[in-house]
Formats: structure tokens, C-alpha cells, sequence
């Protein structure tokens, strides 16, 4: 998961998410009903961020997709809202939308079910769309779920840890996709 304040742009996607561990790694959508910022400086390569809700039906969840927005027009990039009204299957159709197009070199995952979305982020590693992976471990035992990685022979991707940062009741990791 990456934390939209420190997005960065390297060439493909970026991937974040909100989320537990299931969702940790992000991707998502284009497809669904949507808005979109703009904040293009000229002389720039254009980058698109699609940020993929759940629902904006709260305050919370309008407030990240306008923070998001804000900052993707801060950093002279445009933003694409994509709401699932709740339903993961139309969720997990707009991430598998996102991945065909190309059209987003960062994604923001608020998944609906983290689980129905582990399948969207191994298609898009498996495509070469991800640079950069960020896990959130929490101490928490689901007992049941996707493993991200399965179905990729061993040792790809290659992957090397580039941060690790400690809270209480979390450990967020950061790997690099070696190519």
C-alpha cells in the first residue's frame, strides 16, 4: 500500500491501497462512473492516478477521494475517482479494465473485498504494470483468504525491500519490483 502523500511517479504504475493485509497490495480501476482533476503543468509527461472506491457515501471516503485529487493536482497530475457502489465484482471489473487500457500509471484501492482484488493485483504484477509494492501487516489471523503471490514460480517478481516502517499494531513494507 502507498500513502498517497507520498506518491511518486517512476515510469510504470505505483500501486496503493487502503486496506488490511488481503488488499495490501493495490491496483484498480477504470470502468465505473467517474470524476476527474486536472493539473498538468505543460513540458511534463501526464501521469493518471485512478482511485478506486468502495463508495464515497460517507464523509470519509469523500474527503480521501478529494485529498487525492488535490494532491494529484499538486504534483501536476490528473486523478480519476471510480466508485463500486459496494459490489466487488464491479470493483474487480474496473481494475481488470485499468490493467487492458494502461491508462493509469498509479493506482488507489479502497477495496470493497480485499480478497476479490488479490486476483486484479497478480494480474497486473504479472503484466510488468508494477514498480513498487507496499504491504500493511497488522496482528490480525483472517484464517482464510488469497496469497498474493501465488501462481508466480519462485522468485518472481523479484523483489527488494527498500523501507520498513513500525507503529503500534502495524508494520508497513516497502519492496521495490527488480527488473
Amino acid at each position: 500500500m502507498r500513502v498517497v502523500g507520498s506518491l511518486r511517479h517512476r515510469g510504470n504504475v505505483s500501486v496503493v491501497a487502503c486496506g488490511a493485509l488481503v488488499a495490501a497490495l493495490a491496483l484498480s480501476a477504470c470502468g465505473g462512473s467517474g470524476s476527474s482533476t486536472t493539473g498538468q503543468a505543460s513540458g511534463q509527461k501526464e501521469v493518471h492516478v485512478g482511485l478506486f472506491m468502495a463508495s464515497v457515501a460517507d464523509g470519509y471516503t469523500r474527503a480521501l477521494s478529494q485529498a487525492v485529487g488535490q494532491h494529484a493536482k499538486e504534483m501536476s497530475a490528473t486523478s480519476q475517482t471510480f466508485t463500486a457502489t459496494l459490489d466487488p465484482q464491479k470493483q474487480l471489473q474496473q481494475c481488470q479494465d485499468a490493467i487492458v487500457t494502461k491508462k493509469f500509471q498509479a493506482f488507489i484501492i479502497q477495496p470493497v473485498d480485499g480478497p476479490s482484488m488479490v486476483s486484479c493485483a497478480r494480474q497486473a504484477i504479472a503484466a510488468g504494470l508494477v514498480d513498487e509494492i507496499d504491504l500493511q501487516i497488522n496482528p490480525v489471523i483472517l484464517g482464510s483468504g488469497e496469497r498474493l503471490f501465488d501462481g508466480f514460480e519462485a522468485g518472481k517478481p523479484a523483489l527488494e525491500l527498500v523501507r520498513v516502517l513500525g507503529a503500534p499494531g502495524v508494520a508497513h513494507l516497502r519492496y521495490r519490483v527488480v527488473r
